[in-house]
C-alpha cells in the first residue's frame, strides 16, 4: 500500500483569523478570505480618538476578537496610513505591538520577499525611518543588504524621503514611530498596499504555521532584543532649561554609562566622544537630541510646542539566541528600562 508522508506541503493549513478594524468612513475593499486567512470586519465612528494608536484604541476590536476566537488584529487610524497590529501572546491574552516592534515584523517580511534570489546588496530596496524609530530596522536592513534613510515623523516627511529617492531604487518603504506605513508614493494607494502585504504576511506565517507572536521572537534572536519606552515630563512654566541641559550636559555620571554619539537637531550638528569626529545632520532644525551610550542605551529628547511638554524616548537592545529565555530576557531589559526612565525622572 502506497504511503503519503507527513510533509508541510501535504498537512492542511490552519487559516489565521484576522479582525481588521477601521473607521466607518474609510471607502476600501477588504480582502476577501482565502485558505490560509479568513478576514473579519469591525469598524469605528467619528467620536473614538485616533490619536493615539494603542491598546486603548484596539479595545472595542479585542472585545470581538475575544468572543469570535480570533487570532489577530489589524486597526487603521482615519487616514488609513498609520497602523496596529493586536496579537495573543504566550498565555493566549491580547497585546498590541507599538510602532518600533510593527515596523520590524513589517520590514523583515518585505526585505525577505525581495533578496532571496538577488546578490548580497542588489535587493533594489530602501528603508526610510524616522529618526526615533528603533536600531532594529538599521539591523534588520543592515544584515540583508538594504540602506537606510532618516527623516523626521510623520506622513509628509516620509513622503519627501520616498520621492527624493524613488528614482534610485526599484522599491521604498517608509515608517515612523507613529504607526505610518508608507509602501507606495502614491498616497491614495497606500491603504491597499498594506492591506496587500499583511495578507501576504499572515498567509506566510500560515503556511510555516506560526503565529504573530513567533515571527516576532524569531526576529529578536536574529536581530537583537530591543525594548522601547516613551515618558513624558509636562510644567505648567517653559521646561525649555530641561531640555537645553540634556543638550548641553548629557546625563552620564547618573547612569552610569560612557556617552558615546550626540546628536542636536536643533543645531543640526553631531558629536562622536569616542573618535572626537563632528559633523553636520542633514534633515530639518528641530528641537530634539539624540543621545547614544555604550552600553546599548539611546535616549531621545523632544522639546514640544509649547515648550512645556517634553518626550523622553528610550530604547536598548541586548543579545539573546536561546528562544525559552524570551520572557526572562525581555523582563531584565524592562527592569534596565524603568531604572533609567526613574533616574531621568529625578534629573
Amino acid at each position: 500500500m502506497d504511503t503519503v508522508e507527513n510533509t508541510a506541503e501535504n498537512q492542511l493549513i490552519k487559516p489565521l483569523k484576522c479582525l481588521f478594524y477601521l473607521p466607518k468612513a474609510a471607502k476600501i475593499k477588504l480582502p476577501a478570505s482565502t485558505d490560509k486567512v479568513e478576514t473579519f470586519q469591525l469598524s469605528y465612528d467619528s467620536t473614538v480618538d485616533d490619536e493615539t494608536l494603542n491598546f486603548k484604541f484596539l479595545m472595542p476590536a479585542v472585545e470581538e476578537a475575544k468572543t469570535e476566537g480570533y487570532d489577530v488584529i489589524l486597526g487603521f487610524d482615519s487616514s488609513m496610513h498609520r497602523i496596529i497590529i493586536g496579537y495573543k501572546n504566550a498565555e493566549g491574552r491580547f497585546q498590541a505591538f507599538n510602532a518600533h516592534q510593527q515596523a520590524a515584523l513589517i520590514s523583515d517580511h518585505l526585505i525577505q520577499q525581495v533578496i532571496w534570489d538577488r546578490p548580497f546588496g542588489e535587493s533594489g530596496m530602501m528603508i526610510i525611518k524616522s529618526v526615533i524609530l528603533s536600531d532594529q530596522l538599521d539591523g534588520i536592513a543592515t544584515k540583508n543588504g538594504v540602506p537606510v534613510k532618516t527623516t523626521h515623523s510623520g506622513l509628509e516627511n516620509l513622503l519627501n524621503g520616498v520621492k527624493a529617492n524613488i528614482d534610485s531604487v526599484e522599491q521604498i518603504i517608509a515608517i515612523d514611530d507613529r504607526n505610518t506605513v508608507l509602501l507606495t508614493p502614491e498616497v491614495d494607494k497606500n491603504p491597499e498596499a498594506i492591506l496587500e502585504m499583511w495578507m501576504n504576511l499572515l498567509s506566510d506565517m500560515a503556511e510555516k504555521d506560526k503565529t504573530v507572536l513567533d515571527r516576532h521572537i524569531d526576529l529578536q534572536v536574529k536581530y537583537r532584543l530591543y525594548l522601547e519606552k516613551t515618558f513624558q515630563i509636562s510644567r505648567e512654566t517653559s521646561i525649555k532649561k530641561i531640555f537645553d541641559k540634556f543638550r548641553t550636559k548629557p546625563p552620564v555620571d547618573d547612569l552610569a554609562d560612557e556617552l558615546v554619539l550626540l546628536s542636536d537637531y536643533k543645531k543640526q550638528t553631531f558629536h562622536n566622544k569616542l573618535t572626537g569626529r563632528k559633523g553636520t545632520l542633514e534633515l530639518e532644525a528641530k528641537n530634539m537630541v539624540q543621545i547614544e551610550y555604550s552600553s546599548g542605551l539611546k535616549l531621545t529628547v523632544e522639546l514640544e510646542e509649547g515648550e512645556n511638554q517634553m518626550s523622553i524616548h528610550l530604547s536598548k537592545y541586548t543579545n539573546f539566541s536561546f528562544k525559552p529565555k524570551y520572557a526572562e530576557i525581555r523582563k531584565g531589559l524592562h527592569d534596565s528600562l524603568l531604572k533609567t526612565v526613574v533616574i531621568l525622572g529625578k534629573m
